[in-house]
Order: structure tokens, then sequence, then C-alpha cells
């Protein structure tokens, strides 16, 4: 994965796209790895219950803005930590640590509804500079829209204490959202760089000698 960031937004993102889906059979293996430790301890009830409990919401604004990459970063790097901890369990002690099985399927789970998200975006070229681009100015139209609205219908108050509709737009989300935005516009290649595959290597590793 290492080169996804950087084929995110290329003409062909076929190379990216076959990448995500290298790391998505990835954390599948892993699943499949951390469930059979949990064999040997639990019931077949309990395992049932771990992986309905497990089960995550995804960020909706990774369809329309691809994933966040230093959250990926984040949740890989919180993910080995997790597997260490209950590799290191397991040999020495003999015991499986719940809370270390349960935060690494919740991770597991995000991080491959995200993939599958952001691959699907992919392939419909969602995320190409153009598309972007209209994306951006169609925002900003709907909020200058907004505002005069606002100021319309309140043009005989004394003071102008603001709408809802201002609110929402100057709402710390919608800001989040316009600022990443802009910035995959103006920067399309700046979010392509990433040894993910490094990070992802090591973490699988970890996963595959439990």
């Amino acid at each position: 994965l290492n080169m996804v960031k950087g084929r995110d937004k290329d003409s062909d993102p076929g190379k990216a796209i076959d990448s995500l889906n290298k790391v998505e059979i990835g954390l599948d293996l892993m699943k499949e790895r951390l469930m059979d430790c949990a064999y040997k301890q639990l019931t077949i009830q309990e395992q049932d219950n771990i992986e309905l409990e497990t089960i995550q919401h995804l960020d909706p604004s990774v369809e329309f803005f691809g994933l966040e990459w230093p959250s990926v970063f984040s949740r890989l790097n919180k993910l080995s930590s997790q597997i260490r901890s209950l590799k290191s369990g397991l040999e020495q002690r003999g015991k499986l640590s719940l809370r270390c099985l349960k935060s690494s399927l919740a991770l597991i789970s995000q991080l491959t509804g995200e993939i599958q998200m952001h691959t699907s975006s992919l392939q419909c070229g969602r995320f190409s500079t153009e598309r972007l681009s209209v994306q951006l100015e169609q925002q900003r139209l709907f909020a200058s829209i907004g505002r005069a609205t606002s100021l319309k219908t309140r043009k005989k108050q004394v003071k102008y204490r603001g709408s809802k509709t201002d609110s929402a737009l100057d709402s710390l989300e919608h800001r989040r959202l316009e600022a990443r935005q802009r910035k995959l516009v103006k920067h399309p290649q700046q979010h392509q760089r990433s040894n993910l595959i490094h990070s992802f290597s090591n973490m699988f590793r970890n996963g595959l000698n439990l």
C-alpha cells in the first residue's frame, strides 16, 4: 500500500484498487487467525457474541472524500499493538485477553469497511480532481445561498443573530469536510505519499504469528 495514496487520483486507479484489495484480504486472514485463537478458549456462543459486538459504524465521509490517511495509520498502529499484547498474553500466561481480542476485531471491522468504501469510490471515479473541484464549488454555492436566504428573512431585526443554516454551515464538521475537500483539490498528490504497506506488513506478520 505504499503507492496507494499516490494513485488515488491517477487516471488509472487500477493499481491502487489492487493494493487495497490485498490489504482487505490480509485483514480477513488476520480476523480468521484471531478467531482461531478464540476458538480454543471460548464457546461458540461467546465467539458469536464477540463478532456481533465488534461490528463498527463506518464514517460516511469516506465514500465522498476517501480514506483519512492519518487516521488509517493510527488505527493500524493501534491494531499492531493490540495483537502484540494478545500474543504476549497467550505465550506467557496461556490466557486470551478478551479486551485485546475485541479491540483488534473492532479495528479490523472498521478498516475493512472503510477500505471497501474507498475502493468503490475509486472504481466510479469519485476522487478525480475535476469531480472534487465541482463538489467544492457546489458546496460554496449552497453555502452562499443559505446565508443570503437567512439574511433576507431576518432583515427587519435590529441585530442579526444568525440562523440555523449559518450555524450548520459554521459547524466544526462542515469546516472539517470543506478543508479536507479543498486540500484534496489543491494538492492531489500530497495525500498520496505513504509507507502504509510497511506498517501493514509488520502488523500482518504479527497477526499471522499468533
